[in-house]
């Protein structure tokens, strides 16, 4: 019992951070993280020195690029967006509601940032196994 509490409190230190991020990531505090802004999330998210030459999202690894689409499509399913095109060319976006330092996330913002977390977790180590070796 005591290995499960201890992968939990890692699981939600991780995801912690991973909210700190997001939320530093939105530059110009719109509570959307876009597909320039998700180059930055990318970066803190990675391991140090990821992907030092990567300035804007058409140079990100195509595995990276997919999971900001996949995730800014989730505004599909969300109750909230009364638009189908919400993830469409400059709409496409991260929400970062529940991100903010002062901020306790409601149970659907936790839900959706650890899905963001978790995917964007999975979807940079896909793309370090991709990285040539230096």
């Amino acid at each position: 019992a005591q290995s499960s509490s201890t992968t939990t409190a890692t699981t939600t230190n991780q995801n912690n951070d991973c909210h700190d991020h997001l939320y530093a990531s939105d530059a110009n505090i719109d509570r959307r993280v876009d597909s320039e802004e998700y180059v930055t999330f990318v970066k803190l998210e990675g391991p140090p020195g990821f992907l030092p030459d990567v300035e804007s999202f058409v140079e990100l690894p195509v595995v990276l690029q997919s999971n900001f689409y996949t995730l800014a499509c989730l505004c599909r399913s969300s109750s909230s967006s009364s638009s189908s095109d919400c993830c469409v060319g400059g709409n496409a976006h991260i929400s970062t509601n529940g991100t903010a330092p002062d901020e306790l996330p409601t149970p659907t913002e936790t839900s959706y940032l650890n899905l963001v977390c978790g995917l964007s977790s999975q979807a940079i180590d896909m793309a370090v196994a991709e990285q040539p070796p230096t």
